[in-house]
């Protein structure tokens, strides 16, 4: 669980880093058979099964052949907080 000064967040941790990734890889692809252009929200890491934060293997990024990207940078405890209220 991971805990900040405005609460927890359980059932975040990634079970299989891998195997999430690959999962992802082929979505993605499967997408971009249908469409041309798809807009793909996230982390750039996940929490692992101790609730610390991992970043993901640069191999991920190129096999999802992502043309452009744009960061978007904020505090922890924002981020925390967006994450609590996206899964109520």
């Amino acid at each position: 669980m991971y805990t900040s000064a405005i609460g927890s967040i359980r059932s975040k941790d990634v079970k299989n880093k891998a195997k999430n990734q690959i999962i992802l890889i082929k979505e993605v692809h499967k997408l971009l058979q249908k469409y041309n252009t798809i807009i793909l929200t996230g982390h750039m890491c996940i929490l692992n099964k101790n609730m610390s934060v991992e970043e993901l293997p640069q191999d991920v990024y190129d096999n999802l052949e992502i043309a452009s990207m744009i960061l978007l940078k904020n505090k922890p405890d924002v981020i925390v907080q967006n994450l609590m209220k996206r899964d109520k």
